[in-house]
């Protein structure tokens, strides 16, 4: 009911007939009580508070207006014909999230009404004491805050001032009896017919700890390989002083021929290479010096070198120059070192010698993936097995666990059934796609468990485990000796599931390390480098592949054997990687697989199991979809490549092979500019063809 209405309905009650004074004094009066009401638009009238209102005022001037009204002969009539208002209910408020049961919570209305009351938000679960409530409980008024002296409160609002004694806030009344600690619990799904009351009590039980990942049996006592089984020998240059000399008068003589403004000022010797310092002079520019690579090449009889236009983080350019005997740097010694032996990071893994004779370890924990490239002989495969040697060094198959992919079958053969293989090593490059494919379904479990622990990675989850008991989590490395193989066979779903690793993989304890001796776009392609910030070029055959692989040249100009550019964050570090041999390798995976036998996380049955379904991308092996395809393009009259891959799902280059099996069978015309390709045979021809 309007407001207009109400009043018209209460004045009613006075008649209608010729107002003396008494009467519109009446009428001013009960004005005001709605005016009261209503002078603030933003307040909510309560129609039971307004009838009460005029109640009241009709109560209270009873004798005048029975008085003055006892010659108004409707009077007694409009009275008895009008019925007594009674209040309505109270619209409850019901909130959008506790529905309601915050009808009894203190809240403001939204149009900030003065309601006296705190300003409640409404996701508070915690309700305020009800103030007769606790007066009734504790015979005195309720305080938030505290109940404080009432006597010496007003001392010091009327004085500003305070006795001796102290101000003392008392505490409300609290029940001491200690409540009993809420049980972690999980909730399990309700029936579909159950009694409410019942099911609040029993739907909760005790939460069930997440189970680890599936692990092998536990042995009672791994030995890791003693450092006995690695040779080692001291590392000495194999240079003179009397030679870094002369090939620094060279260079200065080559300078001064040419009137550029650049001089040797020292020179640092390496096991590989040595480098010259060169001083540039102010106001010659550094760029120039890459003008004279062939004039010092010549200067100098040296088979190759390589020039540094800045040397970053020092003001010196550098022209680094072979030495004439190379120094052995064994994995022995870097193992045997105290930097490697107290080094607490469980992925910590020997790299090489820099040109300064430094030792160089990277934690692969931290890389998190990595990218070699070189040709044949570059030393591409005695690296990557130098870094996994490093790895076994520290860690257990509790600790760790491999994938070995080894196209070439030769590389990774030493390491078969050793404890720490996570599945046999995998030579067929399905096995590997469906390797791959088993390593981001196990990312994808790992981050669930990760979220039902709520912890964020592999390191925060093994110590969950280690407070509240269970078994730790191990972490896994992938190696990839041949790229190109995997690409030749699966590109797009190899492409794929790497790029998915490299993205997420490090949180969950999964890293990559990929080698190539092709380099090229095709192979390493913008999906996959992007996420492998860390690069090892070795040797490779031009300066296109040295950009493939480090965005810039330098890598065709390496020595092999070994030599390898070093990129990651902190830039780029010219590297002699270690050298590990084969009877090395020998005697430290027999030791490991005398630790006992290997228990492979998947095996090849279970393998061959993943790739039900399996599509290969070679024209010999065939295509599962070549019959649906070649079917579907008949009866519809499209050869679209595009219309292809929008109805069946497949990539570009799928879908462009099976094309030209197609017009190599003579089921759809060739490519003509401009063109579209035609369908050449018809349904039951197609079917001959398919069938012989």
């Amino acid at each position: 009911m309007s407001n207009d209405r109400k009043k018209t309905f209460y004045i009613a009650q006075i008649n209608d007939t010729a107002m003396n004074d008494d009467e519109k004094t009446q009428e001013q009066e009960l004005e005001k009580i709605f005016n009261r009401r209503n002078r603030n638009k933003k307040d909510v009238v309560v129609e039971s508070q307004v009838i009460e209102e005029v109640n009241t005022y009709h109560a209270n001037n009873a004798p005048q207006e029975e008085m003055r009204l006892s010659g108004i002969p409707q009077y007694n009539q409009v009275i008895e014909e009008t019925p007594r208002v009674e209040p309505k209910e109270r619209n409850y408020f019901v909130s959008p999230i506790l529905g309601r049961q915050a009808e009894n919570e203190h809240y403001d209305n939204s149009r900030g009404a003065k309601t006296g009351t705190r300003r409640y938000d409404g996701y508070r679960k915690k309700t305020y004491t009800n103030q007769d409530e606790t007066k009734e409980k504790y015979n005195r008024n309720y305080n938030e805050y505290g109940v404080y002296d009432t006597e010496q409160y007003r001392e010091i609002l009327e004085t500003g001032t305070v006795s001796d004694r102290k101000v003392k806030v008392v505490e409300p009344v609290r029940n001491d009896t200690p409540k009993e600690q809420p049980v972690e619990r999980k909730q399990v799904a309700p029936k579909i017919e159950y009694n409410t009351e019942e099911y609040i009590e029993e739907s909760v039980v005790e939460e069930v700890k997440p189970k680890p990942i599936k692990k092998p049996t536990t042995r009672k006592k791994f030995n890791l390989p003693p450092l006995s089984l690695l040779n080692k020998e001291p590392i000495k240059s194999s240079q003179s002083d009397e030679w870094a000399k002369a090939q620094a008068e060279l260079i200065n003589q080559t300078f001064k021929d040419f009137s550029y403004g650049g001089e040797v000022a020292g020179w640092i010797q390496g096991p590989t290479v040595t480098q010259f310092l060169i001083a540039i002079k102010p106001g010659t520019n550094v760029n120039k010096i890459r003008t004279f690579e062939k004039d010092l090449l010549l200067k100098l009889a040296a088979t190759s070198i390589r020039i540094q236009d800045p040397i970053p983080g020092k003001s010196y350019a550098g022209v680094e120059i072979p030495n004439q005997s190379r120094s052995k740097v064994l994995l022995g010694n870097l193992v045997n070192n105290p930097k490697f032996l107290n080094d607490q990071h469980p992925l910590y893994a020997a790299l090489g010698l820099d040109i300064g004779g430094e030792e160089v370890y990277v934690d692969v924990d931290k890389m998190p993936h990595g990218l070699f490239a070189g040709t044949t002989g570059s030393g591409k495969s005695v690296c990557m097995n130098s870094i996994l040697v490093s790895l076994l060094y520290r860690n257990t198959p509790e600790q760790l666990r491999l994938i070995l992919i080894d196209p070439k079958m030769v590389e990774f053969a030493c390491f078969d059934e050793i404890p720490h293989l996570a599945l046999p090593v995998i030579s067929d490059p399905k096995r590997a796609s469906a390797a791959l494919r088993w390593a981001t379904e196990e990312m994808d479990k790992r981050f669930g468990i990760f979220k039902s622990c709520h912890v964020r990675n592999l390191e925060g989850y093994n110590e969950y485990v280690s407070e509240n008991g269970g078994m730790i989590m191990p972490s896994i490395v992938i190696a990839i000796d041949e790229l190109a193989d995997l690409m030749n066979v699966a590109a797009a779903e190899v492409e794929g599931n790497i790029q998915r690793l490299t993205a997420k993989a490090r949180a969950a304890g999964i890293h990559l390390l990929v080698a190539t001796q092709r380099p090229s776009t095709d192979i390493i392609r913008g999906s996959i480098k992007n996420n492998i910030p860390v690069r090892v070029a070795l040797k490779v055959a031009s300066f296109t592949d040295s950009n493939t692989i480090i965005d810039h040249g330098g890598a065709e100009k390496l020595l092999g054997y070994g030599d390898m550019l070093y990129v990651d964050h902190n830039g780029e570090r010219r590297l002699q990687g270690c050298f590990l041999s084969d009877s090395e390798m020998t005697k430290i995976t027999n030791y490991l697989r005398d630790q006992g036998p290997v228990s492979y996380l998947l095996d090849e049955s279970d393998l061959d199991e993943k790739n039900t379904g399996y599509v290969t991308t070679g024209a010999d092996d065939g295509d599962d979809l070549f019959d649906e395809i070649a079917l579907y393009a008949v009866r519809n009259k499209t050869a679209s490549i595009n219309r292809i891959m929008q109805v069946f799902n497949i990539s570009f280059n799928r879908a462009n092979r099976l094309f030209t099996q197609f017009e190599e069978l003579g089921i759809v015309s060739g490519t003509v500019k401009g063109k579209q390709r035609e369908i050449l045979v018809s349904e039951d021809e197609l079917k001959d063809i398919l069938n012989g």
